[in-house]
């Protein structure tokens, strides 16, 4: 599978062509790769065949940030200035 023209259109989401689909083997244009919120090892990213509505998964070369967690999870949602009050 190749990934071409990737465009990041927001945090951590990409749109891209996916050339020889890993799922069925197909050229996709346009795909949106959104990021795991949890990653399993070695995948940062996926997006569904459109042909077999199955993952298609990707791992970027640009390190990943750790999902966020709250200093005070036990009043959420609350206004401590957290980074996922904007979530």
């Amino acid at each position: 599978m190749a990934i071409n023209n990737p465009v990041e259109i927001a945090e951590g989401a990409y749109v891209a062509d996916v050339i020889n689909c890993s799922r069925c083997g197909k050229v996709h244009e346009h795909l949106r790769f959104a990021r795991f919120r949890n990653p399993p090892p070695d995948v940062s990213h996926w997006a569904t065949c459109p042909t077999w509505s199955e993952p298609i998964l990707l791992q970027t070369a640009r390190k990943i940030p750790a999902p966020l967690e709250c200093k005070s999870p036990s009043v959420h949602p609350h206004w401590c200035g957290c980074p996922l009050e904007a979530a």
